[in-house]
């Protein structure tokens, strides 16, 4: 069993990831950049164990897989961007679901941390 996950959550993304490297270079090298489809994040899926945009963007908005997994029926929609997802976790209508506290909490924080680093990076805009 080590040795499938191993290979399902390692070596396959290491080789699917390096492999789609290549095409997106092979389709910009012939000016095809545009043609290539950026959903090929398959590496991805199967390095975090997820398999929908949206998790990926929960995951990478910095909440557990368990979290993103438990957000993920809430919200919805399986394509959504880091930044869609932060807006709909700002507008805290996750707040009525029922979810357990430590999501809660996890949610809560990666909204502050999100918070806390836009008002950095307009601090330092400003000077």
């Amino acid at each position: 069993m080590a040795d499938v996950e191993n290979i399902a959550r390692f070596l396959a993304p290491k080789y699917l990831g390096a492999y789609l490297s290549v095409l997106r270079q092979f389709y910009h090298e012939r000016g095809l950049s545009e043609e290539f489809p950026e959903e090929l994040t398959y590496d991805l899926f199967l390095e975090f164990g997820v398999s929908t945009r949206t998790l990926i963007s929960l995951i990478g908005l910095g909440l557990s897989r368990t979290s993103s997994i438990e957000l993920s029926n809430f919200l919805g929609r399986t394509r959504l961007s880091e930044a869609e997802v932060l807006q709909s976790l700002e507008s805290r209508e996750w707040e009525a679901l029922d979810l357990p506290a430590l999501v809660k909490r996890e949610i809560n924080r990666v909204i502050e941390q999100k918070r806390l680093e836009a008002s950095g990076a307009a601090g330092i805009q400003e000077t």
